[in-house]
């Protein structure tokens, strides 16, 4: 990898792209949305990135959705698992949005 490459990718993520949501157990998790992550990787590798879904696994008795990605560059690979709770309504019970669940499972990947 070039040092280009590598100074992109390593610059801090500015503090209006570092969003906050609540966590398990009272805590609060720090992340960046994925839109952020997809422009740095535009710049780093100029559009020349893959992003591949391997595998999602819907469980909807233990309400969750598991996807396993694959992201490659410049003959990099990576791989990695995400997962998201599924989304229930309150009052029936029913699945709310899973293609929602489906895909913030793949971007927590």
């Amino acid at each position: 990898m070039n040092e280009d490459t590598r100074t992109i990718l390593n610059a801090p993520f500015r503090a209006n792209q570092i969003k906050q949501r609540p966590g398990s157990f009272g805590g609060t998790l720090s992340y960046v949305e994925g839109s952020a992550v997809v422009e740095r990787l535009n710049q780093a590798f100029h559009h020349s990135w893959n992003f591949e879904i391997l595998t999602v696994d819907i469980n909807a008795d233990a309400g969750e959705v598991i996807a396993h990605v694959r992201i490659s560059a410049n003959g990099i690979v990576k791989e990695g698992y995400g997962s998201s709770q599924i989304t229930r309504h309150r009052d029936s019970g029913e699945i709310v949005d899973l293609g929602s669940n489906i895909k913030a499972s793949c971007t927590n990947g």
